[in-house]
């Protein structure tokens, strides 16, 4: 069958359903004939012109690889020596397909291929439109892949409010989900965007650095050498190889954290190295980076595991580092900003629980001046270690305090949530679900489900981030579900959680 192409400026409704009518009789009366070699549909369809050619041709096969499939293949690619050989049959094609290439609403060639391989061998792609407004469209639904080994983090970007949460998917690729309303997201592959080296896998870690008015990634790829991915307004992305840069021991490839120092809004990155010894990635201008042996330099117990957290209290502008030493005692590390770290064994000063060495998270409480230190014990409930001048800590036990499900006891996060005037704690339990205990000041601990309360998805304990959107006021959870995709959730002062529309 072929359709020449005929100029129609502009055809009424009663034309057009015409040459509906005119398609769907000849496809009814083909509808069983078989079709081997290819469909070609190049339709100019805004200008409501219509040009299709259908053809049946084989290649010399033997007869032991003769089979039937069909090829999609432009009209150009079939060799003028063989066109003579090509015989017209007729195909039926979908109404609803039909409908909408006579009618018209879209500038621009769709080539569909049935089972989407060229004569060559090669597969080509279905190619939609670009929007004439993004490059990259906002999605309702956006297929979000795997995340490999719960590899995931978020953070707010201050300079335009938006929220990133970035995971790593089976591939080692480094994926972005970014919204400025939490409801309209954007998925970017920055690995494939920026041609970055490809991640390990296990962990990332990602910052806002408002000095360069950017906001960051760091990663470890499959060599041990530690990426900082960053992007400033103009939403140009660059790479930058941080062992190489500072000359810094290769990485163990299981820890990675970050924080910036409002004293001089330094960037620090915190890792384990091959000996397990922690290391720190210290610059000021985002250019020069300079790497420090802190196990070294302060003869501390090197960690046992992955249990690290590294952070800063505004009050005295100190810097911290808490772990898990492998006697399972909770150990810190501080300095007070002249460069010197002093190290201190927490749970022997302080009769603290011994750690499941699993996860630990440090952060400070700014409305009271405090500054905490959240753990997993061997018994699965939630400790605590609170300090309000340095080097003086009281110890609590959260899950007896509260009397809330035990942890499963391996995710962990918390953050002062500056909206709500509230501190905020939360964890998987042993049922997958998320718990969060929040705590006004001077008033008694509160727990919710948030699992039952947002209708969220079962955690799978691999991945969990909490923390404060100022711009919003809102607080966000992100996690990994019991099926490796990232999820999260919203929060607002009202007590009303929601899932992300991803």
């Amino acid at each position: 069958m072929d359709l020449n192409q005929q100029d129609v400026p502009n055809r009424t409704a009663g034309e057009n359903a015409e040459n509906i009518s005119l398609v769907q009789k000849i496809a009814q009366q083909h509808l069983d004939e078989p079709i081997e070699q290819e469909l070609i549909l190049p339709f100019p369809v805004a200008s409501r012109k219509m040009h299709a050619v259908i053809s049946k041709y084989k290649e010399p096969q033997s007869p032991k690889d003769k089979k039937t499939g069909f090829v999609a293949q432009r009209q150009w690619a079939v060799a003028p020596g063989r066109r003579r050989h090509l015989r017209p049959t007729k195909v039926a094609l979908p109404l609803a397909s039909t409908i909408i290439l006579l009618i018209g609403g879209s500038a621009g060639f769709f080539y569909v291929g049935m089972n989407m391989t060229h004569a060559s061998g090669n597969r080509p792609t279905i190619v939609s439109p670009r929007s004439s407004v993004s490059s990259t469209p906002v999605l309702a639904s956006i297929p979000t892949l795997p995340v490999e080994h719960g590899a995931i983090a978020s953070s707010q970007w201050i300079q335009d409010g938006s929220i990133e949460t970035v995971y790593i998917d089976a591939a080692g690729h480094i994926q972005q989900l970014a919204t400025k309303d939490g409801t309209n997201w954007r998925q970017t592959d920055l690995t494939r965007a920026t041609g970055a080296a490809i991640a390990n896998g296990e962990i990332l870690t990602s910052y806002s650095w408002e000095k360069g008015s950017s906001w960051q990634i760091a990663y470890i790829d499959v060599l041990g050498h530690i990426h900082l991915l960053w992007s400033g307004d103009n939403s140009h992305w660059q790479v930058l190889d941080l062992t190489q840069r500072a000359g810094a021991p290769l990485s163990d490839g299981k820890s990675l954290l970050s924080y910036v120092w409002s004293v001089n809004d330094s960037q620090h990155i915190v890792y384990l190295d091959q000996q397990k010894h922690i290391q720190e990635l210290v610059s000021v201008d985002g250019i020069a980076w300079q790497a420090t042996d802190l196990t070294r330099l302060t003869n501390a117990p090197t960690p046992a595991g992955n249990a690290v957290s590294a952070f800063y209290w505004s009050k005295d502008q100190s810097q911290h580092i808490a772990y898990v030493a492998a006697n399972k005692h909770v150990m810190e590390l501080n300095s007070t900003g002249d460069g010197s770290w002093r190290g201190y064994d927490l749970t022997q000063l302080y009769g603290a629980p011994l750690a499941n060495g699993n996860v630990i998270v440090g952060y400070e409480w700014q409305v009271t001046g405090t500054l905490l230190i959240n753990y997993i014990d061997d018994k699965q409930h939630i400790q605590e270690l609170l300090s309000t001048t340095s080097n003086a800590w009281e110890q609590r036990d959260l899950t007896t305090l509260t009397n809330r499900p035990l942890a499963s006891g391996n995710s962990l996060a918390a953050y002062d949530w500056q909206q709500g005037n509230k501190r905020v704690i939360i964890y998987v339990d042993e049922n997958k679900h998320i718990q969060e205990l929040s705590l006004p000041p001077g008033e008694r601990w509160q727990g919710i489900d948030l699992t039952q309360q947002a209708s969220a998805p079962l955690a799978s304990d691999t991945g969990l981030v909490g923390y404060d959107w100022l711009s919003q006021g809102n607080k966000v959870v992100v996690f990994v579900d019991t099926n490796h995709f990232v999820q999260s959730i919203i929060g607002t002062k009202n007590g009303n959680w929601r899932g992300a529309d991803w």
